[in-house]
C-alpha cells in the first residue's frame, strides 16, 4: 500500500468535495435500506391488518415514507455521482499535471530508456486507474464500516441478539471478502494493466513506423504482434471478468445464508413479542443491508491493477533527473551571449566522444552555422545548449554564467506530491 502514500496525499487539496460525496454515499445508501426496509414493514403491516379488520391502521405514515426515501435515494445518487466525479476528476487533472512536472525533465535522459508507447500509456491509462483509489476503495469502505454500524443499531434497538447477529455475518465478510478477492485479482489486475500497455505499444510503433515496415516487408509481422498482444489483453480481461461473477455469486449465496439464519432468529418474534410484521422488516433489512457490500469485492478485485499503475507512475515521479536545475538559481536578463569552454561529450556505454574539445563565443545576434556530415555531433552540441544534457568534459556559460547555474524557467512551478 505504500505505493498509493503520494497519491492520497493529493486528496488534501480537495478534501471537502471527496468527503461530501463520502456523505452523499452513506445518505443514499441509508435512503436505499429503508425504502427496502420500510416497504417490506409496511406490506406486511397492511396485509396483517387487513386481516384483523383493524381500520385504524396508519396507512398515511408509512406511505410518505416510503416516498421519501424514494425521492431521497434518487436525489441522492444523482448528487453523489456529480459530487464525487467532479472532485476525482479534479484530482486526475491535479495528478496529470504533477507526473508531466516530473516527467518532462527526465524526457533527453538516456537512463530513462522507456518507449513512448509506454510514457503514454502511464500517463493516460496509469493515471485514469487512481479513480479507483478513491470511487472504489476509500468511498465504499468508509461507507461500508458506516452502514454496518447503522444496520447493527437498528435491529438493536428493536432486538439486540438480530442487531448483534447481522453486524457481525457484515463485518466478517467486510473483513474476509476484500481479502479473498484481492488476492484472486492481484495478479489477474496487473496482467491486464500490462497487456493494456503492450497492446498500445504494439500499435504506436506500428502507426510510427508503417510506411518503413511497408517498405522492408515487416508490415505483417508487427500487425501479427499486435493481435497476440490484443488477444492477450482480451484473455486477461476474461479472467477478470470470471472473478467478478464469482464475487456476484459468492455475494448472492452469503446474501441467502445470513437472510435463513436472520430469519431463523427471529421466528419466534422480534423483541420477546409475538411473530408479526416485525420479522419482515427484519429480512428485508437484511437483504438491503448487502448492498453495502457489492462494491466492496470489485473495489478489492481491481486494487492489484490500482497497485501496479501506481508503481509504474511512481517508476517516474520518484526519478530524479541526471541534469538538476537549482531551484534558487541565476534569474538575470538573458541578451544572447554564449561561451562554450572546451566542451566535450561522450554519450553513455559509446567507444568515442560525439563532441570533442570545442570552443566558441557566440555574441548577441551573431549568426552561426553547423556544417558537418550526419553523426559529427550537430544535435548533440544543440542538445547541450539547451541542456538537455551537461557536458562530461568544460564549461558551457550564458552571459558568463555557467549553464549550471541557471534556474529552468519551464519548471519554475513546485511540484505538488
Amino acid at each position: 500500500m505504500r505505493e498509493l502514500l503520494p497519491y492520497l496525499r493529493l486528496y488534501k487539496r480537495h478534501w471537502f468535495g471527496l468527503s461530501l460525496g463520502i456523505v452523499l454515499a452513506f445518505a443514499t445508501l441509508f435512503a436505499a435500506i429503508g425504502l427496502l426496509t420500510l416497504s417490506g414493514w409496511f406490506i406486511a403491516a397492511a396485509a396483517v391488518a387487513g386481516i384483523a379488520g383493524l381500520a385504524t391502521f396508519n396507512y398515511m405514515l408509512p406511505a410518505a415514507g416510503v416516498r421519501g426515501f424514494s425521492i431521497g435515494r434518487t436525489f441522492g445518487r444523482w448528487a453523489e455521482r456529480v459530487v464525487s466525479h467532479n472532485a476525482t476528476f479534479k484530482l486526475l487533472a491535479d495528478l496529470r499535471v504533477s507526473f508531466f512536472r516530473k516527467l518532462a525533465p527526465l524526457v533527453p535522459d538516456h537512463r530513462l530508456n522507456m518507449r513512448d508507447g509506454d510514457l503514454l500509456n502511464r500517463m493516460v491509462a496509469d493515471v485514469d486507474a487512481m479513480d479507483h483509489v478513491y470511487l472504489r476503495l476509500i468511498s465504499p469502505m468508509v461507507v461500508g464500516v458506516l452502514g454496518v454500524l447503522a444496520v447493527s443499531l437498528f435491529l438493536g434497538w428493536f432486538d439486540p441478539t438480530l442487531g448483534l447477529a447481522l453486524g457481525l455475518s457484515l463485518l466478517v465478510l467486510l473483513i474476509g471478502l476484500p481479502i479473498v478477492f484481492y488476492q484472486l485479482g492481484k495478479d489477474q489486475g496487473r496482467d491486464q494493466l500490462e497487456q493494456n500497455a503492450a497492446t498500445r505499444i504494439a500499435l504506436l510503433d506500428w502507426l510510427q513506423g508503417h510506411a518503413e515496415l511497408a517498405l522492408f516487408g515487416a508490415r505483417e509481422r508487427y500487425r501479427a504482434r499486435i493481435d497476440d498482444s490484443e488477444q492477450a489483453m482480451l484473455n486477461a480481461q476474461a479472467n477478470m471478468a470470471r472473478i467478478t461473477g464469482l464475487a456476484n455469486a459468492v455475494l448472492i449465496a452469503a446474501t441467502g445464508l445470513t437472510l435463513v439464519l436472520m430469519v431463523w432468529l427471529a421466528a419466534d418474534g422480534v423483541g420477546h413479542r409475538v411473530p408479526g410484521p416485525l420479522i419482515a422488516m427484519v429480512a428485508f433489512t437484511t437483504m438491503a443491508s448487502f448492498e453495502l457490500m457489492m462494491p466492496i469485492t470489485a473495489a478489492f478485485q481491481y486494487l492489484g491493477k490500482t497497485l501496479t499503475a501506481a508503481k509504474r507512475l511512481n517508476a517516474i515521479t520518484e526519478r530524479e533527473p541526471s541534469v538538476p536545475f537549482p531551484a534558487a538559481g541565476h534569474k538575470g536578463p538573458v541578451t544572447g551571449t554564449i561561451g562554450l569552454d572546451n566542451v566535450s561529450y561522450q554519450y553513455p556505454g559509446a567507444a568515442q566522444e560525439a563532441v570533442s574539445g570545442i570552443s566558441l563565443d557566440i555574441a548577441a545576434g551573431q549568426t552561426v552555422a553547423l556544417l558537418g556530415r550526419t553523426g559529427c555531433g550537430k544535435s548533440t552540441l544543440l542538445s547541450l545548449l539547451t541542456r538537455a544534457w551537461d557536458p562530461t568534459q568544460g564549461q558551457i556559460t550564458l552571459e558568463g554564467v555557467p549553464l549550471i547555474e541557471w534556474m529552468n524557467r519551464r519548471y519554475m512551478m513546485p511540484c505538488q506530491w
